[in-house]
């Protein structure tokens, strides 16, 4: 004899158990399903048969038969339709939510899953694709083999259609254990300790990344999205413990031990002062947590043939009081992403050796004594080291794109929209793949994320080796040649092998175009940066011009116009054969420094009469050169009236270098010393000048910086300094009338 048994606990926490169903064709085998509103049960049988069951009062019960042989599984969607697998990978959709008492409910639609070993739905959801015709539905699924299915359909009962993609073997042997929808993109979970995250494009599922949870948790089982500090929780167990820990900063929430995962169990969280009923042998339960404070978890499973139930009250992860960690390594790239002109705060993200992107953010108004770096959303997906980052307004008003570059031959596109002085959101979209997520904060009351990864799936290649150092980006409207490539952005990467890369991002379509690919330095490209010249003259073209330094201790300048006109080849980065590399001559070159030219900065300077070129090298030098522009041909030429070095600036390598408002230049150094320096223009003494004057460079304050290791450098609003390197620090000079040449920190934040 099958029994049915459910438990509700009333307000004085007394438990009554009630028998609401039994049947003997049940008994030998029988598959369980809760429906979400936990109103319905539904059963199946080895010999086909499916039942549901009001849990109420147990008089609404309808059998049919669905099958002429095993019911495998059955699942339910959150509109209370009902989802059942059968012999051959047969999947059939049954609306059972309707209140009439018709004996057979009606198969809605049907589908056929590939063969395979264990050929069965062990989870699925229900998608928005945002491109799906009218009158079609949308459906991803996961197998019993661990392979992930999507189904583009429509409403035909008569046919059984076949998935239009399928991700073999995904998720292992041990198969699929939840899917689900968060925010406009899909989340699948396996009992191999991963879960994934996929985004359409093009009518195409993409695969996002894949995570991890908690170092040993090699059986993930859901899945829960909220919007508390804990973000994202993670279900499933641990060897033989059941495990309810937070993603976002890897503390266990719940533990309790059931003797591992292979038996029936079900885990439910509650809100305090609900009346909620419990039923042993259901999997299925409510996938999201709402605004709702978190209360009471319920874990039950059958041991020895025994019912253990085990609650507890679920506290709030603990927040330490200590100031918030950086990055776990090394920072090694920085940018400014935002800056609002009416509340005054600043956003900037900075990348680090441990992979990741962090957003932080401060108020520059508060003062030095008030002010507080406060972290706002980390980023992962890269595959290896960040260094290079790229901010660029956007074409929306209240928007921006932030690109970033690292190893492995990986670059991404992020676009940050600002909703209200209070509400940012995030939104990143890189080459083939789609992530998104959001968190709460203080000022910034909600960070927005969606990353796209572009993943090597062909043989490796000397490409696929090699790092992003450094990107700069503009608007392809900027170029003549752009205008023809449609909305989006041009990006001038620089690469580890040596090679100078452009890329055309598209907005629209959310896919980087390769466009051109040459040579010139020979050596790892260090640092990359451009400017726009828009002269005023009759007839004179607008020009974008690149510039690149590299280890050779070269800065070369760069029309981008007439490379891309010259030699570019539209190539998605994606799908067929890159243009192929060869060395190109630049407009101009500068023999700046002996070794390695770490970081570059251009600026008109109003003072100099002319744009002012520095830079900062391996050789504890600083350069600089003041360039002029004349018109020729209807285009702009640069050309040198003055050049000038420090050589003895810093006692170190010279890691980053900046112009500020003022007019003034900003180094820092390995050395641990920021300084800040006024240049002018002098007669040149020395013959060996190919310039008539020379620049002259006058220190008129420096300062210590806490932080080991410096590696970039950015300024920011109000005079303030960014630096970063194993931590962070933002610093502001005295004024310079007030006798003082040093000043002490602004903030400061050290790695974790």
């Amino acid at each position: 004899m099958c029994k049915v048994l459910c438990c509700a606990s009333d307000d004085s926490n007394s438990q009554r158990w009630t028998c609401i169903s039994q049947d003997h064709a049940y008994s030998s085998y029988s598959v369980v399903a809760l429906s979400p509103h936990h109103d319905k049960l539904a059963i199946g049988n080895l010999s086909g048969k499916i039942k549901t069951i009001g849990i109420g009062s147990g008089d609404e019960v309808r059998e049919w038969q669905a099958y002429n042989g095993k019911v495998f599984n059955l699942i339910w969607n959150k509109d209370e339709t009902l989802f059942s697998t059968g012999p051959d990978g047969d999947l059939i959709c049954w609306n059972v939510a309707s209140s009439s008492r018709v004996h057979f409910p009606e198969a809605l639609f049907k589908c056929v899953l590939p063969p395979c070993k264990h050929r069965w739905v062990t989870s699925l959801a229900v998608v928005e694709t945002g491109v799906s015709p009218s009158g079609s539905i949308a459906l991803v699924c996961g197998d019993r083999s661990g392979s992930v299915h999507y189904y583009c359909m429509s409403m035909d009962k008569s046919h059984h259609h076949t998935p239009i993609q399928s991700f073999h073997g995904l998720h292992g042997k041990h198969g699929v254990s939840h899917i689900c929808t968060h925010r406009g993109l899909v989340y699948s979970a396996g009992r191999n300790g991963a879960f994934m995250q996929y985004g359409f494009c093009d009518g195409q599922l993409i695969v996002i990344e894949e995570r991890r949870a908690i170092k040993g948790m090699e059986w993930i089982e859901q899945l829960f999205f909220t919007d508390r500090p804990e973000g994202l929780l993670v279900s499933g167990f641990h060897s033989t413990d059941f495990v309810l820990s937070s993603w976002k900063t890897g503390e266990v929430i719940l533990k309790c031990y059931c003797g591992g995962a292979h038996r029936a169990w079900d885990f439910h969280i509650v809100v305090t002062g609900s009346t909620e009923m419990l039923l042993v042998y259901c999997t299925t339960i409510c996938p999201f947590l709402q605004d709702d404070v978190l209360s009471i978890a319920t874990f039950s499973y059958l041991k020895g043939k025994q019912l253990h139930i085990v609650q507890k009250q679920l506290q709030k992860i603990t927040r330490p009081l200590l100031q918030e960690s950086f990055h776990g390594r090394e920072a090694v790239g920085m940018s400014i992403v935002w800056e609002d002109k009416d509340s005054g705060h600043v956003v900037i993200a900075t990348g680090s050796e441990d992979c990741d992107i962090m957003l932080w953010s401060f108020d520059p108004r508060l003062g030095s004594s008030h002010m507080q770096l406060q972290h706002r959303l980390t980023c992962s997906g890269h595959v290896s080291s960040v260094r290079a980052l790229s901010a660029v307004a956007s074409d929306q008003e209240g928007s921006l794109v932030l690109f970033s570059g690292g190893g492995r031959a990986s670059l991404k596109c992020w676009h940050v929209e600002f909703c209200s002085s209070q509400e940012v959101s995030v939104e990143a979209s890189v080459c083939h793949e789609q992530l998104r997520d959001r968190i709460s904060a203080h000022s910034i009351a909600e960070l927005n994320s969606s990353l796209r990864l572009q993943r090597i799936h062909a043989k490796r290649t000397n490409e696929s080796e090699s790092r992003v150092m450094a990107l700069t980006s503009f608007h392809a409207h900027c170029l003549e040649y752009g205008k023809r490539l449609g909305d989006g952005y041009i990006v001038v990467s620089g690469w580890s092998d040596g090679y100078i890369r452009f890329y055309h991002f598209s907005v629209e379509r959310k896919k980087f175009m390769h466009l051109l690919e040459f040579t010139f330095h020979s050596h790892c490209v260090l640092s990359i940066t451009h400017l726009v010249l828009c002269p005023r003259e009759d007839g004179c073209d607008c020009m974008v011009v690149a510039l690149t330094a590299a280890t050779d201790g070269q800065i070369a300048l760069w029309d981008c116009q007439d490379l891309l006109s010259n030699g570019a080849s539209h190539t998605d980065s994606a799908h067929g054969d890159k243009p192929a590399g060869s060395h190109r001559d630049p407009m101009s070159i500068y023999k700046a420094h002996q070794s390695g030219v770490n970081d570059v900065a251009i600026c008109k300077h109003s003072g100099l009469g002319g744009w002012l070129l520095v830079s900062g090298g391996d050789d504890n030098s600083l350069y600089g050169a003041l360039l002029q522009t004349s018109a020729k041909s209807r285009k702009v030429d640069l050309f040198p009236v003055a050049i000038g070095s420090n050589v003895h600036a810093h006692s170190s390598s010279i890691t980053g270098v900046g112009i500020d408002t003022t007019g003034h230049v900003v180094s820092v150094s390995v050395d641990q010393t920021i300084r800040r320096w006024c240049l002018s223009v002098a007669e040149c003494s020395s013959s060996s000048s190919s310039t008539e004057k020379s620049v002259a460079w006058k220190l008129i304050q420096s300062c210590f910086t806490n932080v080991a290791d410096v590696s970039a450098l950015i300024l920011l609003p109000k005079g303030y300094i960014g630096v970063c390197g194993v931590g962070i620090e933002i610093i502001k000079f005295q004024r310079e009338d007030s006798g003082e040449q040093t000043t002490g920190p602004g903030l400061r934040s050290t790695p974790s």
